[in-house]
């Protein structure tokens, strides 16, 4: 007789295939579960590595078997955030990116603050490269660079403003030299006496940029009197394209503070592969591929098995399904199979998922409310536990370098919009969310009043000290969190601090809203 508290694993690699589970074990898995009166399906999240998700099945499965139910752990190949923050840490100390970086915000915050119209560069008056200095500078401290900024009535950028803006960066000698070193450095071996070089190159720097816009910059090479010359042209009309994604973004309520805009906005149009975009992609893809047709695949084979197991027997046990972070995404692919079974009709009558349980659900607002849209909705009961807004701001992936959490890089950064560009996405997780303006979308609406139906209950948000059965909640931080800063000279800091992450205050008026931030 198999122990009730040993975890019953389900482990998938590649595409959702089995990796060290065989096929004839999850059917016995199945046909457990069909059997029993209760049982819970664990998904990890995508933060953990393979190692980990086993370690957790190991220490949850004694906690779900005390409930009474058996304990089935879907673990897959995962192992996300190491790659993300390592890269991350390094990006953020490359020159060329703190150069670009200065640009973009001397602009974006010059933007925020307009009222009335601007004087100087075509509309926008920038902020003073010394101020901007100073704030940068005090991210040693753990100061966030413009924290309080923001406004959501400000006008998009204008094509002369733009033009503007791309003059001023063309010019910029530093940013010439910087590019031409990070250019320098992707050319292997040395250059023969003689040949063409790169003018003002100096040492070669390594680069973690996309080698797209390497090779982008290779071909703005220009050639005067027999030297090598790089323009700066390409990469002032790819850090136009940031500000005006930054502007937009606040017009359309979507920004994460000024400065934590521009870094996201910088990376998407820069260094998208190396911040782990395609690899994120990939991750969440596999959660869908393990319910496609085939033998090898962990879901299909176990919900086949558990249909099969059940067209026969009268008896439903009672499913709860508890999905972390990426095992949210997890989560709504199965229902959303188990909804194109009953379709089908090879789903048996009265099969049904008791509980449904979101912990920092990082799947898109789109994709859950795909979910819920669907019919019948084959779940009972929901409750998703996440951290409050000010929690989740507080919760720094990398101090004030990157100030936010991994939810609000992976809506930020990772995602991609419904034609598969990457793009700024809500996500069901971030409580942000649940404050929206009357122009939101109709997915964020519809999660919204789910999660805040009247007398539902299914919405706990940590901190939170209720008294009410499983309401107790007090988790302040993402797993795994890494904290190191990027490398550099610590820097004295310059007075300020930081701001409630729901709060936005305006030059034009000292009122505060609590429109997302």
């Amino acid at each position: 007789m198999t122990d009730i508290a040993a975890p019953r694993i389900i482990h998938t690699g590649p595409d959702g295939t089995l990796a060290s589970t065989s096929a004839e074990q999850v059917a016995a898995i199945a046909a457990e579960v069909a059997r029993s009166e209760r049982a819970v399906l664990h998904f990890h999240g995508g933060l953990v590595n393979e190692a980990s998700g086993m370690a957790t099945a190991n220490g949850l499965a004694p906690v779900y078997a005390e409930a009474g139910a058996v304990p089935v752990f879907f673990v897959w190949r995962s192992g996300f955030l190491e790659t993300v923050t390592g890269n991350l840490r390094e990006i953020l100390a490359e020159d060329i990116f703190g150069r670009m970086l200065k640009w973009v915000l001397q602009f974006a915050v010059g933007k925020v603050r307009e009222s009335g119209g601007g004087r100087a560069f075509g509309g926008i008056e920038p902020a003073p490269g010394d101020e901007v200095d100073a704030d940068l500078h005090a991210r040693h401290a753990d100061l966030v660079p413009f924290a309080g900024e923001g406004a959501a009535d400000i006008s998009g950028v204008s094509q002369a403003e733009r033009d503007a803006f791309e003059r001023v960066v063309s010019a910029d000698p530093q940013l010439r030299a910087q590019a031409a070193a990070v250019l320098a450095g992707r050319e292997p071996g040395p250059r023969e006496p003689g040949a063409r070089g790169i003018e003002g190159a100096g040492p070669p720097v390594a680069t973690r940029m996309d080698p797209g816009v390497l090779d982008e910059l290779a071909r703005e090479e220009e050639v005067e009197g027999g030297r090598g010359l790089i323009g700066t042209a390409l990469l002032a009309r790819k850090c136009a394209s940031v500000l005006v994604h930054v502007v937009a973004r606040f017009r359309a309520g979507s920004d994460h503070g000024v400065y934590s805009t521009v870094v996201e906005e910088l990376l998407r149009e820069f260094y998208l592969g190396s911040i782990g975009a395609a690899v994120w992609a990939a991750m969440k893809g596999e959660t869908a591929d393990t319910f496609a047709a085939g033998t090898q695949r962990g879901g299909r084979l176990f919900l086949d098995g558990l249909a099969a197991a059940l067209a026969t027997d009268p008896h439903r046990p009672q499913l709860t399904l508890v999905g972390h972070s990426t095992g949210a995404v997890f989560i709504d692919n199965l229902l959303t199979e188990l909804g194109r079974m009953h379709g089908a009709g090879t789903l048996p009558d009265g099969v049904l998922v008791r509980n449904v349980a979101f912990l920092a659900p990082a799947c898109t607002s789109a994709h859950f409310a795909a979910v819920l849209g669907g019919q019948p909705r084959l779940f009972e009961r929901f409750r998703m536990f996440t951290m409050s807004d000010e929690a989740e701001c507080a919760d720094r992936l990398l101090g004030a370098f990157y100030p936010r959490s991994l939810l609000y890089l992976v809506s930020g950064i990772l995602e991609r919009d419904a034609a598969g560009a990457s793009a700024c996405m809500p996500l069901a997780g971030l409580a942000r969310y649940l404050t929206l303006r009357a122009d939101a979308p109709t997915d964020l609406v519809g999660v919204r009043d789910f999660l805040l139906e009247l007398g539902t209950d299914r919405l706990v948000r940590s901190p939170s000290s209720q008294d009410a059965p499983a309401r107790d909640a007090l988790g302040r931080t993402h797993p795994r969190r890494l904290r190191q800063r990027p490398a550099g000279p610590r820097e004295p800091a310059s007075p300020g601090g930081d701001r409630p992450c729901m709060t936005r205050t305006t030059r034009s008026s000292s009122a505060s809203t609590a429109t997302p931030a």
